[in-house]
């Protein structure tokens, strides 16, 4: 009996092992091709980066646009990789003049963030360190948007 227990926790643990270390080459990976995609768009790797992946018919779209609409400009970079008609990612590229970037999905210049994302939609954070995922994507831009608001008015 001691035995099978024996072995049982040397293959969890066996198992545990190799599956940390795939997470961490996944991790590597998915930073070198960030790195990689902000240099294209000539953003430092050192910077505060959040990286929205949007489809224009996703539910939370509406929501979305109206927060990016009203979003003003100098703050961290926000690129939006934007899933729509061309004429639409032209259109929004204007609108959501607090953005970085606004860039067609399927596009050369946006093969290293489809690297990167899982999802139709969306959001990436990068602090310069690490890159954390975020499902919620409404619940981010509005926590966001209240954090700066607060920083903003204790200057």
């Amino acid at each position: 009996m001691s035995i099978i227990l024996f072995g049982l926790c040397a293959s969890v643990i066996v198992l545990y092992t190799l599956l940390r270390k795939k997470r961490r080459r996944l991790q590597h990976r998915e930073k070198k091709i960030l790195t990689g995609a902000l240099a294209d768009l000539g953003i430092p790797s050192s910077e505060d980066v959040v990286l929205l992946a949007l489809h224009y018919t996703d539910s939370v779209y509406k929501t979305i646009d109206a927060i990016l609409s009203g979003r003003p400009a100098n703050r961290r970079h926000l690129v939006v990789v934007f899933d729509g008609p061309l004429w639409l990612v032209q259109l929004k590229a204007k609108s959501w003049s607090g953005c970085t970037r606004v860039i067609p999905m399927h596009t050369p210049e946006t093969s290293g963030w489809n690297g990167l994302m899982r999802g139709s939609s969306e959001l990436l954070h990068w602090n310069g360190r690490e890159l954390k995922r975020y499902s919620e994507i409404e619940l981010f831009l509005e926590k966001d948007e209240k954090n700066f608001s607060l920083k903003e008015g204790a200057s």
